[in-house]
């Protein structure tokens, strides 16, 4: 099989620079699975340049996190994640055995794609007397984190809180935030599976309803749903004119202008976590801290690895969700503990439930996990004693 026969033309291109990884082999060094299988980037773009196909062609592109790793260090500034996501779109027909939980997510994101099909997901869980509107300019984009809860009724995970969270804290800075009954999944774990097709009707129903709404600004506090938003609706649809805020950037915002005070000390010693999807992909490092920093009595203490250089929690898109994954969220839950810190902060709901997953099963075992892990939004709701 040649070059030619796995990739588009209009892709061509940015896998020619490709060779350029026979070369170098500093992904490799990075590659957070490099260490634990026989995968690596370096090795991946031999077999695909020299040998045609073969195992990782077949297995390595479910493999990959698409966690951008490699991306960081990488002198011909390849975007290996968009290479791997293009060759998934060819090999889409394969995905299911790679996925994790039974396909119940994707199964469901599938489902939403459907023109009938309407989620109403607000009854799952919106608070009593908050106040939203079905028109307006500023949107609040839930996703599906009310979903994860009911999917994974073994985890002690909480993710239907983030949504109450982001609602309450507009509500308390005057929003009335348009939250729409009928908004599906955002498309991002179809898009990193290879399903285009289905992940591009999901955006164009959400691009009508936010447009019939008059909405202009979209707030998002996933940080997968702000990526897919922020980068991959505008290139899958015209007219997609919106202005995508992390709910990160918007909360520093408003504590920059002075919209936003804490009433009291909120103390605590806290770590965070970098999401791969809002750190490497979308270069937002920094808006998280500076929120955690403006929260009376919060300490942030930063992880050995940090930043872009920050650990995976080991799963992507509920792919390859497996022992590799448990060592690598492993790792990452031993560095936020050796921090000293007693709540590990994300902004990621994905990150979140892995997290807790681990912590869930650890709780059988010895040593027990004791850090607490809580998403950003949740805690700024917790110190604004809303919640």
């Amino acid at each position: 099989m040649t070059t030619a026969t796995l990739v588009s033309e209009s892709e061509s291109e940015i896998l020619k620079s490709l060779y350029l990884c026979l070369e170098c082999g500093r992904c490799s060094g990075v590659c957070p699975i490099n260490y634990l299988t026989d995968f690596s980037p370096r090795r991946f773009a031999h077999e695909l340049f020299v040998t045609g196909e073969g195992y990782f062609l077949r297995e390595g592109i479910w493999r990959c996190l698409t966690c951008d790793a490699c991306s960081v260090v990488c002198r011909a500034g390849i975007k290996f994640s968009e290479v791997i996501r293009e060759l998934r779109k060819l090999h889409h027909d394969k995905y299911e055995e790679h996925v994790a939980h039974k396909c119940l997510f994707h199964v469901s994101a599938r489902l939403m794609a459907r023109p009938n099909i309407r989620p109403n997901k607000t009854k799952l869980w919106l608070p009593e007397g908050v106040k939203i509107a079905k028109k307006g300019d500023i949107a609040l984009f839930i996703g599906c984190t009310p979903i994860y809860e009911l999917m994974l009724e073994e985890i002690d995970v909480n993710t239907t809180v983030i949504p109450q969270s982001a609602v309450l804290i507009l509500n308390h800075l005057g929003i009335t935030p348009v939250v729409l009954d009928d908004e599906k999944c955002c498309g991002h774990d179809l898009l990193w599976a290879g399903d285009f097709e289905t992940a591009q009707k999901l955006a164009e129903y959400n691009l009508r309803i936010f447009k019939d709404a008059g909405v202009k600004k979209i707030i998002v506090p996933c940080a997968e749903c702000y990526r897919t938003l922020k980068v991959d609706y505008p290139r899958i649809l015209d007219g997609f004119d919106f202005e995508i805020l992390h709910i990160s950037e918007f909360l520093l915002d408003a504590l920059n202008s002075g919209t936003l005070t804490f009433p009291r000390e909120f103390k605590r010693k806290v770590t965070y976590h970098d999401p791969c999807r809002l750190g490497r992909h979308m270069g937002i490092y920094d808006a998280p801290r500076e929120v955690l920093k403006h929260i009376p009595g919060i300490e942030l203490i930063e992880m050995e690895r940090s930043r872009e250089n920050a650990l995976c929690c080991g799963t992507s898109a509920w792919l390859s969700c497996d022992e590799i994954a448990k060592v690598i969220r492993s790792d990452r839950i031993a560095e936020a503990e050796a921090t000293g810190a007693s709540i590990l902060v994300t902004t990621c709901p994905k990150c979140e439930t892995h997290f807790s997953c681990l912590k869930s099963e650890r709780l059988l075992e010895k040593p027990q996990i004791a850090i607490e892990i809580m998403d950003l939004t949740v805690l700024v709701a917790k110190a604004l004693n809303l919640i």
